[in-house]
């Protein structure tokens, strides 16, 4: 647990990082959709998409003494299939004109905090520095969260608005500028 003579430092992700992200997103994607705490689905990232978002700025770290807490990334890079179906879900959105075909729009993010470090106000630390490190690439961001996660409502504390859903997911997005504001 986190005290204060540990500093907790949050900053873009390197390479030495990306072993530990992998074994956070693991750990998170193998929770059950009942997890009180929440879980992770879709395609896992490998770790070149990790590496390749590091070298793209996309990625931030929560870390004490390099020892990784907790991560946040936007995802304009892969091409697995969990992205490419936020592509038709951000176009449909579009075409129902619930979002601006006009902004520059990033199609995925993932956050996860570690395990033992659960409540300790991570995830907004590490939304507030990615976006202030990606304003000037993305008007918004865009994600999908299950129908299932009892966590939305922590989404919506911090910044997600829901934009639409299907049976199975809330359609989530994050704006991080607001020079496109018409439809």
């Amino acid at each position: 647990m986190l005290n204060k003579e540990e500093p907790m430092e949050v900053r873009l992700g390197k390479e030495l990082d990306v072993c530990q992200i992998l074994d956070i997103q693991k750990y998170w994607l193998n929770q059950k959709p009942d997890n009180k705490e929440g879980f992770l689905f879709g395609e896992p990232y490998t770790y070149n998409d990790l590496i390749e978002l590091v070298l793209l700025k996309q990625l931030a770290v929560a870390t004490v003494e390099n020892i990784v807490y907790g991560y946040f990334l936007f995802d304009d890079y892969s091409k697995n299939s969990t992205t490419s179906s936020y592509l038709v879900f951000i176009q449909d959105l579009i075409n129902k004109k619930q979002l601006n075909k006009f902004e520059k729009i990033c199609p995925r993010a993932q956050i996860a905090i570690h395990k033992s470090h659960l409540g300790l106000n991570i995830s907004k630390k590490l939304t507030l520095f990615l976006i202030d490190q990606c304003k000037d690439r993305f008007d918004t961001i865009f994600s999908a969260v299950s129908k299932k996660n009892k966590k939305i409502n922590e989404h919506i504390t911090n910044g997600w608005i829901v934009v639409g859903e299907n049976d199975d997911l809330y359609f989530v997005t994050m704006r991080l500028n607001t020079k496109h504001n018409t439809n």
